[in-house]
C-alpha cells in the first residue's frame, strides 16, 4: 500500500504534528509505505529522513486568504493572493511529476487547510483523504475562493474527521465518505504513570493564541487570586502561535496590570510535558474551539486532573467519559465564573478527592485514544477506500 501524506507543518509542537508522528511507524508496521510532502525542511524533516521515510520538500501555503490585520497587511492583500495561487499551482505540477510512476494507491493530506494534495489526486487519477483537524472558519481562516466549495470537495473526497462535532460542522455526518477517528495520545498502557507527589501549580499546556483561551484563563485566575486561602501560581507551557505577539503582549500587560507576575510563569514550548503534567495540581483547558486537543488526553494518561470548557472537541471527550463510565471523568465548566469556583476548590480541597475522576479519564484515554487503536482505524479505512477501486 503507498500512501502520500501531505503536512501543512514541520513544527514538532504543534498538535497536528504530534497526532501524524504517533500513526507514522504503526502504519509502517503494517505495510504501508508512506511518501511524505512537507512544505520545508526544518522540525521534523531530517528525522523522517534518518526513520528511512520518503520526503520531498514542495513549498506551498494554506488555500486560505492571506491575513489583513495592518495596513501593510492590507496593501500586499492581493499580490500575496496571487504569488499564493501561483506557488500552490507549482506544487501541484512538482508533486505531479515526482509521484508518477510510483503506483501510489491514495493521498491522505493532513488538515483540512491544504488543498494541493486534493488537486494532485484529481490529476492522478486516485482518491483522497482529507483528514479534518480543526474548525478552520472558527479559527480565522478563510477557504479560498469560499468554504462552500472546500464543502464541495469533500463530497468528492473522503474525510477523517478527528471528532463527531467536526464532522457533523462540516455537513458530513450522513456522508458514506466520511469517518471519525480520534486521535491517538499513547500506546495501551493498564497502569497509571506513577506521580512523584502533586506540584503547587494549575496547568495551561498549548499554542499561546486567542483559540486556546489563555485570556478567558487569565480573567478566571485573577479572581481566583482575590478569593483564594490557597493560592497556587499558574504555568503557561507553549509557544506563541503564529502572529500572534500582539496577543501575548496583551496577556503580558494583563498580567502586570493585575499584580499577577509572581504568579503567572511562562515556560515556552517542553519536550518533557509529560513530567510537567504528571506533577500538576490540574489542567486547564479553556479553548474555544478545539478540534480534539491532545493536551487533555495526555495529562489524562498521566493521572492529572483536568479542568475543560465544555464546548466542542473537550466536551465530546467529557462526554466519551462520562457515557462509558455513568460520572464525570474531569470538572466541566461554561462560565468564567465556574471555572474560578473550579480553582479554588482544587487548590482548597485534597487532591484525593478528585482521585476518581483521574481514575476514569486515564481508562477512557486508553479504551477511545491509544495509537494502536487510531493507526486500526486509519489502516482499515485505507483498505476500505482500495478496496472499492479494485472493485
Amino acid at each position: 500500500m503507498n500512501v502520500v501524506l501531505v503536512l501543512h507543518t514541520t513544527d514538532p509542537f504543534m498538535g497536528a504534528t504530534k497526532a501524524v508522528l504517533r500513526t507514522l511507524g504503526l502504519l509502517r508496521e503494517k505495510g504501508v509505505k508512506m511518501y511524505i510532502i512537507m512544505p520545508d525542511d526544518k522540525g521534523i524533516c531530517e528525522d523522517l529522513k534518518r526513520q528511512g521515510y520518503s520526503v520531498l520538500v514542495v513549498n506551498h501555503r494554506p488555500c486560505a486568504y492571506p491575513g489583513h490585520r495592518n495596513l501593510k497587511a492590507k496593501l500586499l492583500f492581493f499580490p500575496r493572493l496571487i504569488a499564493r495561487m501561483i506557488l500552490n499551482k507549482m506544487a501541484v505540477n512538482r508533486m505531479v511529476h515526482y509521484l508518477q510512476g510510483k503506483d501510489i494507491d491514495l493521498i491522505h493530506t493532513n488538515t483540512s487547510i491544504i488543498k494541493i494534495g486534493y488537486d494532485c489526486s484529481c490529476k492522478l487519477g486516485i482518491p483522497h483523504i482529507y483528514h479534518i483537524r480543526e474548525y478552520a472558519d472558527f479559527m480565522g481562516y478563510h477557504y479560498f475562493p469560499r468554504q462552500r466549495c472546500f464543502v464541495r470537495q469533500l463530497s468528492k473526497s473522503y474525510s477523517i474527521c478527528i471528532t463527531k462535532d467536526i464532522q457533523r460542522h462540516y455537513g458530513m455526518k450522513a456522508s458514506g465518505l466520511s469517518r471519525v477517528i480520534y486521535d491517538g495520545i499513547r500506546p495501551t498502557a493498564f497502569t497509571r504513570p506513577v506521580r512523584n507527589g502533586v506540584g503547587e501549580y494549575f496547568l495551561f499546556a498549548g499554542r499561546i493564541e486567542p483559540n486556546k483561551g489563555l485570556d478567558i484563563l487569565l480573567r478566571a485566575y485573577k479572581e481566583y487570586v482575590s478569593f483564594a486561602h490557597n493560592v497556587i501560581p499558574l504555568y503557561v507551557a507553549g509557544g506563541i502561535g503564529g502572529n500572534q505577539q500582539q496577543y501575548i503582549d496583551m496577556m503580558k500587560h494583563y498580567i502586570i496590570d493585575n499584580h499577577l507576575q509572581q504568579l503567572v510563569h511562562f515556560m515556552g514550548e517542553r519536550d518533557d510535558i509529560d513530567v510537567i503534567m504528571r506533577e500538576a495540581r490540574a489542567i486547564i483547558v479553556p479553548s474555544l474551539y478545539e478540534g480534539f486537543g491532545l493536551c487533555m488526553p495526555e495529562a489524562m494518561f498521566n493521572g492529572c486532573l483536568a479542568i475543560g470548557h465544555n464546548t466542542t472537541g473537550t466536551k465530546e471527550q467529557l462526554d466519551n467519559g462520562k457515557e462509558i463510565h455513568g460520572a464525570e471523568i474531569a470538572l466541566r465548566y461554561d462560565t468564567e465564573t465556574e471555572l474560578t469556583q473550579h480553582l479554588i476548590d482544587v487548590a482548597d480541597k485534597p487532591i484525593e478527592n478528585y482521585e476518581s475522576n483521574v481514575e476514569r479519564a486515564f481508562d477512557t484515554v486508553n479504551r477511545l485514544y491509544s495509537t494502536e487503536e487510531n493507526a486500526e482505524q486509519v489502516y482499515r479505512f485505507y483498505h476500505e477506500i482500495i478496496g472499492k477501486l479494485m472493485h
